[in-house]
C-alpha cells in the first residue's frame, strides 16, 4: 500500500526533506509543525535511517537520457579520498557536572568517484552531466560501487575508458582488473594533474639552494606549465640536467 515503517509514502518524504534542509532534527519538527506535520524527533530520524537504508541499496539505478550514450565516448573515471571527522557515542557512565556523554571524533576516510563523459577534443561534455557518488567503506566497496555506475552506464561500449587517481597504489592496482572485467574497448591510467603537480614540487624541494629562491621558482613553474601541455620528455630532460648539476 506504499507505507513506510508505518508511515506513508508523502509523510516519510516530507520528513526527510525537512531533515536535509534544517540544521537540525529540532528545527526540523518544528518547521513540519507550522505545516501541521506533528512527528517527534526520533521517529524523524528513523524515518531518515530507514530512507537511507533503502535507497543506499538502489544507488547506481539511475533513469539515463539518449544524450547519456557511452558509444563512441570516452568515459573519464575520478577517485580520490578525503578525511573527515566521524562522531561516536562515548560508552560507559555520563562524567559527574556534564550534561551530555560526550563522543569521540575519530578521523574516517571517504572515497569520492566522479565519471564524467568527455567530447571529442577531450572536454568536457556539457550536455552530459556527471555522476558523483561516495561512500565510506573501504577499498573493495569503492570498487564495487564503481563497477555498479559502470555497468549500469555500459561502459564497454565506450571507445575509450580513463582512470585518475593520485598515486596511491591501492587503486592502481585493481584498474586493469576493472577493465578487464568490464571488457572495455581500450584505457588508460593517468594521476591527476593536481597530485602530479604536487610530486614535481617534491622534486624541486630538492634543488640545490644555490640556485637561489627565484631561479627555483621559476624552474617549478616551467615544470608545471609543461605538465599542464603534457611535456613529460622535456620534464624528465630537465630534472636529469638539474641533478648532473647538484
Amino acid at each position: 500500500m506504499g507505507f513506510i515503517d508505518r508511515c506513508s509514502s508523502t509523510l516519510a518524504s516530507s520528513a526527510v526533506q525537512a531533515a536535509l534542509l534544517c540544521p537540525s532534527f529540532e528545527v526540523a519538527r518544528r518547521t513540519l509543525l507550522s505545516f501541521g506535520i506533528e512527528l517527534n524527533i526520533k521517529t524523524i530520524r528513523r524515518l531518515c535511517l530507514s530512507m537511507g537504508e533503502k535507497t543506499i541499496e538502489q544507488r547506481h539505478r539511475i533513469a539515463l537520457s539518449d544524450a547519456d550514450g557511452v558509444e563512441n565516448r570516452t568515459l573519464f573515471v575520478c577517485i580520490d579520498g578525503g578525511r573527515l571527522h566521524e562522531r561516536t557515542a562515548k560508552r560507559g557512565r555520563r562524567p559527574a557536572g556534564q550534561k551530555r556523554q560526550g563522543y569521540h571524533t575519530d578521523w574516517r576516510e571517504p572515497t569520492q568517484i566522479v565519471i564524467q563523459w568527455l567530447d571529442a577534443d577531450g572536454g568536457r561534455c556539457r550536455q552530459t552531466v556527471p555522476l558523483y557518488d561516495a561512500t565510506m567503506g573501504d577499498m573493495d566497496a569503492v570498487f564495487e560501487l564503481l563497477e555498479s555506475h559502470l555497468r549500469q552506464i555500459d561502459a564497454s561500449k565506450a571507445d575509450m575508458l580513463i582512470f585518475s587517481a593520485d598515486g596511491a597504489r591501492r587503486y592502481w592496482k585493481r584498474f586493469s582488473a576493472l577493465a578487464e572485467k568490464l571488457e572495455v574497448n581500450a584505457y588508460c591510467e593517468i594521476i591527476d594533474y593536481t597530485h602530479a603537480k604536487q610530486n614535481l614540487q617534491l622534486v624541486a624541494d630538492n634543488l640545490p639552494k644555490n640556485l637561489g629562491a627565484k631561479k627555483l621558482a621559476a624552474i617549478t613553474q616551467e615544470w608545471k606549465n609543461l605538465l599542464w601541455r603534457g611535456e613529460l620528455a622535456e620534464i624528465h630532460y630537465q630534472i636529469r640536467g638539474k641533478r648532473g648539476r647538484g
